[in-house]
């Protein structure tokens, strides 16, 4: 029996040389290597062999990246305890093969991330896709019947996986483009944004945050929007009875939280809270919208019952959340107007 143990190298405790850097390529290049060895080939034989190439999808793809001393160091945030956003971490290999419904040779340029691996998939095999799946499906762009580009959005901590308590305080966060790419680090004594123009400065070496303020504002505010519309949302389950049966005796009325309220942190449990009127057995659709100008975001969700509850945020969120203020709502039974 082997035994593996993740090689831990917090940033600081070792100093590399940009010498090593030939011997650090070297030894990833042979652990690629070795998976294409001891891994695929194997794996693609045997599919041959049971007759069930033709009818497979094999999707090729990795969590992350590695850094090999291009920001001076090696590892990525749970080896090296330092949380990067960076290229070399957050690009990685996305590598279909599927006989029957994918085009040979086919190369897609376009930025596209993990999140798009699920409704793809769903859409090769022709099954319906979810409404609450993230990312949208690829073929489109494999077929070069889209060629809509979208940013990609990474989020990661100190630690990754092994993160502390403490180190889950602090979030790296990015948003990328084919020309920028906009990194906001936050947490306890840290807020920090960093802009790179990944077409003059691929490397990421110059940090350019003072010099475009254009650039830097919808790229900020999509980021904190991404970041608000990935929380956990409640969900909805199936009504017991049809909504044409469920009849209004009065208009739908907010009961918390009342015109002007002001949330504080602590006095909410951090927490934000919506109660109405209305049959508790209903579906109600919660129309919302939060700010006012570069900072805005609206939505709807769907909820079974009279109150919802968003929650408990970190301090770190609930901060961010204040940057959207004002925030308004309004409650209908779904179905009906």
């Amino acid at each position: 029996n082997t035994v593996q143990e993740n090689v831990t190298i917090p940033k600081g405790t070792v100093r590399f040389d940009e010498a090593d850097q030939a011997w650090i390529y070297g030894l990833y290049d042979g652990q690629i290597r070795q998976m294409d060895e001891e891994l695929f080939k194997p794996l693609i034989a045997h599919l041959k062999v049971l007759g069930l190439y033709e009818k497979t999808l094999v999707i090729v793809t990795a969590d992350h990246g590695e850094e090999l001393l291009e920001h001076g160091f090696i590892g990525h945030p749970s080896t090296s305890f330092k949380g990067i956003a960076y290229d070399e971490v957050i690009r990685i290999p996305l590598m279909m093969t599927g006989p029957m419904v994918l085009p040979k040779g086919q190369v897609v340029d376009q930025q596209v991330q993990n999140v798009d691996i699920l409704p793809t998939v769903l859409a090769l095999l022709k099954l319906p896709i979810p409404e609450a799946v993230q990312g949208r499906s690829l073929v489109g762009l494999i077929h070069r019947d889209d060629d809509e580009a979208l940013p990609a959005f990474t989020e990661t901590t100190p630690g990754g996986y092994q993160a502390t308590q403490e180190m889950m305080k602090t979030r790296i966060r990015a948003m990328r483009t084919s020309e920028w790419k906009l990194i906001h680090t936050h947490g306890p004594g840290v807020d920090v944004y960093e802009l790179y123009n990944l077409q003059a400065d691929p490397t990421e070496r110059h940090n350019v945050v003072d010099d475009y303020a254009d650039v830097v504002a919808p790229m900020r505010t999509a980021l904190h929007q991404w970041v608000l519309r990935t929380q956990p949302r409640v969900s909805v389950e199936p009504a017991e009875i049809t909504q044409s049966e469920i009849v209004l005796n009065e208009p739908l009325r907010v009961l918390f939280p009342a015109d002007g309220d002001t949330f504080r942190y602590v006095d909410v449990g951090k927490t934000v809270s919506v109660r109405w009127t209305g049959p508790e057995e209903a579906k109600y659709m919660l129309e919302y919208r939060v700010g006012e100008g570069s900072y805005f975001l609206e939505g709807t969700m769907a909820i079974r019952g009279t109150s919802s509850q968003y929650g408990p945020f970190t301090d770190e969120m609930w901060n961010m959340l204040a940057l959207y203020n004002p925030w308004s709502f309004r409650v209908m039974v779904q179905g009906q107007n």
